[in-house]
């Protein structure tokens, strides 16, 4: 029969002379390499011709990196039920595909309502191996995002929680990822800055830490990255930050509660180099 792609000399490992199979063996493991690598170049540079960008919606690069999976967008429903079960979240290879939005529905659905069904989340780790393994950021978010949903009467909205919608490498000296995985996490990480300064997705900022946890919100690098970016996309009514927000409070009317919290001085943007000097300071917290 005819070998397939890149395994030329694998069929016929078994009839070679014990010199070549050695060779026939390298021979097609060299084959697969150049061709893994090749997938790799071919679907990074497809990636890379769309436009990055923080307005637009269809053909942009964020699109395209949520259609090919790079990006995996949660289902509300998920997150609630964490809550509901006092089940902290998983990584993304452990959430089920049932609680995770499709990437071609995903995106036809942010094209037609915008920041209205996209929500990205900004919040610090509270540990080394689990960003919230108590809940506490979770119960308030469930919370907001029920708000939310009444606000734009939304019945199920996508979230991008970098827990869950990231490629998770695991703990530890082994990496959990697939090859394919730690590429398209590579290829998802590169577009960071357009989720969380996209128009047309709302930033979420979690900025309160339990007490007797030392590092604030303030103090970390990545939070940094995406308060600016926030800070500094167009559009209204698509940026909160929430600081002392009890999960239990009852909320009479959303447009209240979100009119409540909307910025009323945005911080300017920071130069590279006050940028790179603000992660040093952040660094020798």
């Amino acid at each position: 029969p005819e070998a397939p792609p890149g395994e030329e000399g694998v069929l016929h490992f078994a009839a070679a002379p014990d010199a070549g199979r050695e060779a026939s063996l390298r021979g097609g493991r060299r084959a697969m390499t150049r061709a893994s690598q090749a997938a790799t170049v071919k679907r990074s540079t497809t990636f890379m011709e769309a436009p990055s960008s923080t307005t637009l919606t269809k053909g942009s690069r964020l699109a395209q990196l949520i259609q090919h999976g790079c990006i995996g967008l949660v289902r509300s429903s998920y997150l609630e039920d964490c809550v509901f079960n006092h089940q902290p979240i998983v990584v993304r290879q452990k959430i089920p595909s049932m609680q995770m939005w499709p990437g071609d529905e995903a995106v036809r659905n942010w094209e037609t309502q915008g920041k209205c069904f996209f929500c990205v989340v900004s919040y610090p780790w509270l540990s080394p191996t689990h960003p919230d393994p108590d809940n506490f950021h979770l119960a308030k978010l469930v919370k907001l995002l029920g708000e939310y949903k009444k606000l734009w009467n939304m019945a199920e909205i996508a979230v991008f929680l970098d827990y869950c919608s990231l490629w998770q490498r695991g703990f530890g000296g082994r990496d959990l990822r697939t090859d394919e995985q730690r590429e398209q996490y590579k290829d998802a990480l590169r577009e960071t800055a357009a989720l969380y300064g996209h128009k047309a997705v709302t930033s979420i900022q979690l900025t309160e830490v339990p007490q007797g946890e030392p590092r604030r919100y303030g103090d970390r690098g990545w939070p940094l990255l995406e308060s600016i970016m926030a800070a500094s996309k167009t559009g209204d009514w698509n940026r909160w930050a929430l600081s002392n927000f009890d999960a239990g409070a009852d909320i009479e009317d959303p447009f209240t509660f979100f009119a409540g919290l909307q910025h009323v001085r945005l911080p300017a943007p920071l130069t590279p180099q006050r940028f790179a000097a603000e992660l040093q300071r952040r660094a020798q917290r």
